[in-house]
């Protein structure tokens, strides 16, 4: 059996392992079964406030604070979700988050400000939409993880191949040349797909 024989089947066998890990892992934290005549659940966040010095520095202010407050709560309280942050866009589409009304003008210490508050209400319908698109973001993170783990296999077997062939061709006499030429496509290769991440 040649070298680069063994080397394809050392990758395709990586490959493989890969991607019957990440499917083991995939069911492992599948959304919880929701159904259809499941009473709604409100989950305990309490609303949230935030003052700024403008109304559209309030509302932005007392969204960012909410979603961060999300987040706090799935990774506490919410395995299937602790390790991903939704986005503000996500939380406010899904109705996790809303703004309740426009913004009180507050006088403070003499200063004026604007009071902003924002409904969190985390149903059970919502809960597992989230669980499916944290789902759908991990799988999609790892296929790229995989992918650039094949891609990087592919490029060092092929470099490891084409280093044969001209060793064999030019019969040793560029050996170190082409020793060095080899590592710098990998080391190239290598930054491409770090710089990818």
């Amino acid at each position: 059996m040649r070298l680069c024989h063994f080397f394809a089947l050392a990758a395709v066998c990586l490959v493989a392992l890969g991607l019957r890990t990440s499917a083991e892992r995939a069911r492992g934290q599948a959304p919880p079964q929701l159904r259809g005549s499941a009473p709604r659940v409100i989950y305990p966040i309490p609303d949230v406030e935030y003052f700024g010095e403008t109304p559209k520095d309030a509302e932005q202010g007392a969204l960012h604070a909410a979603t961060e407050k999300v987040a706090s709560y799935f990774h506490q309280n919410v395995p299937v979700l602790c390790d991903w942050v939704p986005s503000e866009e996500t939380l406010v589409n899904r109705r996790v988050i809303s703004l309740i009304g426009e913004p009180e003008q507050v006088e403070m210490q003499g200063h004026v400000y604007y009071k902003a508050r924002v409904q969190v209400e985390l149903s059970t319908k919502n809960l597992g939409e989230l669980a499916e698109e944290a789902r759908t973001v991990r799988m999609h993170d790892r296929q790229l993880l995989l992918a650039r783990l094949l891609a990087g296999a592919v490029a060092v077997l092929l470099v490891i191949s084409g280093y044969l062939r001209l060793e064999d061709a030019t019969r040793g006499y560029y050996t170190t040349l082409l020793r060095l030429a080899a590592v710098a496509v990998v080391a190239v290769v290598g930054v491409g797909l770090w710089l990818l991440a």
